[in-house]
């Protein structure tokens, strides 16, 4: 397939998917997502490198709370020579690009980047493209945003999940929401040493983040389902968010 097709079937498929999900866009993109854990824990972004037109690619999901829209970020392989005219009507020829500023000690050939803007049901992308020197311009980045989904905060209240004890699965405990019965934050370990309690989980709902997770795992597990199991034995608890990687501390609640 060439790179003008490898685009252009990765938009229509982007601008027809209904959620954008790091294993569907990475998998879409041939680019291994993975959490970018040094992002602030109440967004959820995803980055990765790829070797082919797609060098590179950030997504960022909505969350609940959070002011970042759903968007992603792909920086292409310029060498790959994509023109505008080789993505046919994905650019509508009265579209008019927007010229960016020079890079800031920029070396080599002087570069020449635009973005023409689209709009298209439910998302506007953003194609870049660069000239350098005399030669191009060529497709440089992809960029794609949806607007904010109208979250209701009550379904994201404490009393909208449940805890559950699970058997012969690969985790020990589970949250999931009332209304739909799906899953939405899986505890792969709880064990009580030394006074403390050990958690391990993972997140699971798109629209969840690590601390709100906490905050169920807290009310409804340690301090619910297991509550007369763990009464008297721990004065704190330690929950591991395994995506993340960090671990958060947490005072037992005063009898």
């Amino acid at each position: 397939m060439s790179p003008s097709q490898q685009a252009i079937d990765a938009v229509n498929t982007l601008l027809t998917a209904p959620t954008w999900s790091p294993s569907d866009v990475g998998a879409l993109l041939q680019v291994k997502l993975e959490r970018f854990k040094q992002a602030p824990s109440s967004t959820k972004q995803f980055v990765g490198s790829g070797t082919g037109l797609f060098e590179k690619v950030r997504l960022l999901m909505q969350t609940f709370g959070g002011s970042a829209k759903p968007a992603i970020y792909v920086r292409c392989d310029w060498g790959a020579q994509v023109t505008r005219a080789d993505l046919g009507a994905l650019i509508p020829s009265q579209a008019v690009p927007v010229v960016l500023p020079p890079p800031v000690g920029g070396q080599g050939p002087p570069r020449i980047s635009s973005v023409f803007s689209v709009d298209f049901p439910g998302a506007r992308v953003g194609f870049g493209v660069e000239a350098r020197g005399k030669i191009g311009p060529f497709l440089h980045t992809l960029s794609f945003e949806r607007p904010l989904l109208a979250l209701a905060p009550a379904d994201f209240e404490v009393g909208s999940f449940q805890a559950y004890r699970v058997s012969q699965a690969e985790h020990a405990y589970a949250i999931e929401r009332r209304s739909s019965r799906r899953d939405a934050v899986l505890v792969r370990s709880l064990s009580v040493s030394a006074r403390v309690v050990h958690v391990a989980f993972t997140v699971v709902e798109s629209f969840i983040t690590e601390p709100l997770a906490i905050t169920l795992i807290n009310r409804l597990l340690v301090q619910g389902l297991l509550k007369d199991e763990l009464l008297g034995k721990h004065d704190a608890v330690e929950l591991f968010a395994e995506e993340l990687e960090t671990t958060t501390r947490v005072p037992a609640p005063v009898p």
